[in-house]
């Protein structure tokens, strides 16, 4: 097993069809990383997504207390590119997948904006969704929500058209404003489901 860098790593390994290890290795900085999602580019790369408390080593600088860190490595588990987004909050790399133009859409938790997120979040916790390029720079980001928390991606997936999502919500207006299915005074929760252009 690698030896760890900070005080928790994201740990990759491929394993060959019969389960037996080919690689592994350990990504991160000198404070904590933890991986959410993985998925295959058409070149054979890995892209990856998750939450970082570092600001070195690997991951490079924050934002805040806690940013989504995607990185890209190639088949034998180099990085590639890696790329950092947040506020000066909390962010929580939720889900994300390698997109048909081999781009990348991610989605993060956030609670307010600020760092390198534009536009003003809704609520107490918002989803908010980057799409990357190959390079993972991003090409856009949107802020999806209402006032009250808006959290737990459940799934993210590309359409022909767009991209769909699953979280669970507690609010009743922006976003969600006519797709609630309860009354203010009972503030329960909803499964939010939301298309995107």
């Amino acid at each position: 097993f690698p030896v760890t860098i900070g005080a928790y790593d994201r740990w990759i390994f491929k394993l060959d069809p019969t389960g037996k290890l080919i690689w592994s290795k350990v990504y991160g900085g000198s404070d904590w990383e933890k991986g959410a999602w993985i998925d295959i580019k058409s070149n054979g790369n890995l892209v990856t997504g998750g939450r970082s408390y570092s600001s070195d080593l690997d991951v490079g600088f924050s934002y805040g207390s806690e940013d989504s860190w995607i990185l890209e490595l190639n088949s034998d588990g180099e990085m590639v590119h890696s790329h950092v987004s947040g506020t000066t909050g909390i962010d929580l790399g939720m889900g994300g997948l390698v997109c048909r133009d081999d781009g990348f859409l991610a989605a993060v938790n956030v609670m307010k904006s600020g760092g390198s997120v534009i536009g003003p979040t809704l609520g107490d916790f918002d989803i908010l969704l980057l799409k990357g390029d190959q390079q993972l720079d991003i090409e856009w980001e949107s802020i999806r929500g209402g006032s009250s928390m808006d959290t737990q991606l459940g799934d993210i997936i590309e359409l022909a058209d767009g991209y769909l999502f699953t979280a669970v919500s507690g609010s009743l207006d922006h976003d969600l404003e006519f797709a609630s299915c309860f009354e203010p005074i009972n503030q329960n929760w909803n499964i939010w489901v939301c298309k995107l252009s």
